[in-house]
């Protein structure tokens, strides 16, 4: 069975935060039936200390929050122990340095196959930010920490899922940042957006919607793939595979 989801990316989840100051709209552990925390209430994060063991393959932290300047402390305390566990350890982030340049100093203390941070660019417009992750870095601002870091000996990746603007937005975002990835740039669709909204649908955020959804066609997916499937960087997402058939995230 093809992998889908995070799966795409590890083979275990981590988390040590419940919240998350970021808020943003689209977000699927807020919109998610387990989640107990509601409305304003998710932007109010709460630390927790999930037991730390040893996996074989990819962990991924963090998949349910992010790391902000409000938890930082706790997400280097927990990301330490999944390090000192002997984990090999994906860091996932909309941070900007504050957060960033942390998070690196902590990785630089362990061999360099053992980590790699990845940066979530799902769009290139300002005013789609602030709809969508109203509360998150800019993405000029994880841009600049991608830039920082990539003078570092950390290994680098991108993560344009779920693409929230058009295909020459992200045409242009990927030319822009692959100079300082040195691994991978992960395009994808955004979906189930209706259902991970519902709890703060407007009719702005709707009419929104609508306009992501008509991007997302196998016409258009085969134009975002035909101009950037040179790219040696570029990995397809399950939701590009599975729309254009594409064997692998890698075919091109």
């Amino acid at each position: 069975m093809a992998k889908t989801g995070t799966r795409e990316w590890s083979d275990f989840s981590f988390n040590c935060i419940k919240g998350c100051a970021h808020s943003c709209t689209y977000c699927y552990a807020r919109a998610s039936r387990f989640n107990t925390k509601r409305g304003a209430d998710w932007s109010n994060e709460e630390p927790y200390a999930r037991k730390v063991k040893k996996c074989v393959g990819v962990v991924m932290f963090p998949t349910q929050h992010d790391i902000t300047p409000g938890n930082l402390s706790h997400c280097l305390e927990y990301l330490r122990q999944l390090l000192d566990a002997g984990n090999r350890v994906l860091v996932v982030t909309k941070g900007g340095e504050d957060t960033v340049v942390p998070v690196v100093e902590m990785l630089l203390r362990w061999p360099v196959e053992q980590s790699e941070i990845r940066f979530t660019l799902s769009h290139w417009e300002r005013s789609t930010g602030q709809l969508w992750e109203p509360n998150a870095p800019p993405v000029s601002c994880r841009i600049n920490a991608l830039v920082r870091v990539s003078n570092s000996r950390v290994r680098t990746s991108v993560s344009c899922e779920p693409w929230l603007d058009d295909v020459r937005s992200l045409v242009m975002m990927v030319n822009e940042v692959s100079p300082f990835v040195t691994e991978t740039i992960w395009v994808g669709h955004a979906n189930k957006l209706r259902e991970r909204c519902k709890w703060c649908m407007t009719p702005a955020i709707e009419a929104e919607i609508a306009k992501i959804e008509a991007r997302q066609t196998p016409e258009v997916a085969r134009k975002v793939y035909e101009m950037l499937k040179d790219n040696p960087k570029v990995m397809w997402k399950d939701s590009y595979q599975k729309m254009l058939g594409l064997s692998s995230p890698t075919a091109g």
